[in-house]
């Protein structure tokens, strides 16, 4: 059986229903690199996250 690795994609692509899964992924993804690499440079900006980066 041959598989068209580009149909696959193509399809995933062009589904509209799965654009919420992707974006949640996305943003799930962000947040995670963030938290362990302590991205200090961006993570003082995000509200309730920049409690960590206290300047006193």
């Amino acid at each position: 059986m041959y598989m068209k690795p580009m149909q696959l994609v193509k399809n995933s692509l062009m589904n509209s229903n799965y654009y919420t899964t992707y974006g949640a992924y996305g943003i799930y993804g962000f947040i995670m690199a963030i938290y362990f690499c302590e991205w200090k440079q961006v993570g003082q900006y995000i509200p309730l996250w920049n409690k960590r980066y206290s300047i006193e």
